[in-house]
């Protein structure tokens, strides 16, 4: 399911899509939605319980986000991945940060996790939200709208007819200052 439609991009633009548009847009959607996901280190939308492991040894430990952790468990990672412990969150150890519903590390609260490569399992749901927040659906539909104007330039950067001229500024989403704007807003201060 991508972030923009083909509802959003029409509205965007303000015109019907023609049928070789429609046909290139679940592409140009899939292209949107990774240069957002891309940047953001993740990705939005209902997803399946899944685990994940990560090295012990740490009090803190940092993990992929996510927006439901159901379990926390140490297991036997040289072996058969049994469960040797199972700590309690929100007593043995709290999911950070407090003020997010979207977690993405982890604090035990006394000691440390024992130490080990991939002997602490994470159980959840590992992405950046169940439901695709608005700046972000903005922001894949004018990226996909500005992919469908690129498409239709065929390279031509300026034109000029009987005195009257016009030049083209060419989408780069590498450079782009709406997508800084937008995703600036969702990065996460490094100190």
């Amino acid at each position: 399911m991508s972030y923009a439609s083909q509802t959003t991009v029409e509205n965007y633009l303000g015109r019907t899509l023609s049928a070789s548009e429609i046909a290139s847009l679940a592409y140009i959607l899939e292209s949107a939605d990774r240069t957002i996901n891309d940047r953001l280190g993740g990705s939005y939308g209902v997803v399946d319980v899944s685990s994940k492991y990560y090295d012990g040894g740490w009090r803190h430990i940092e993990f992929d986000s996510a927006y439901e952790v159901s379990a926390v468990e140490m297991v036997d990672s040289d072996t058969s991945n049994s469960v040797l412990e199972t700590y309690v969150i929100g007593e043995d150890l709290e999911l950070l940060p407090l003020n997010q519903t979207t977690k993405n590390y982890m604090v035990k609260r006394y000691g440390y996790f024992t130490e080990g490569v991939g002997n602490i399992k994470i159980t959840g749901r590992f992405s950046l939200g169940a439901t695709v927040p608005d700046d972000i659906v903005y922001l894949a539909t004018y990226i996909a709208s500005n992919m469908l104007i690129n498409s239709q330039l065929n390279g031509i950067k300026k034109e000029a007819i009987e005195g009257y001229s016009r030049e083209y500024t060419i989408f780069n989403a590498d450079t782009d200052p709406e997508i800084a704007r937008v995703l600036g807003s969702r990065s996460e201060i490094l100190i």
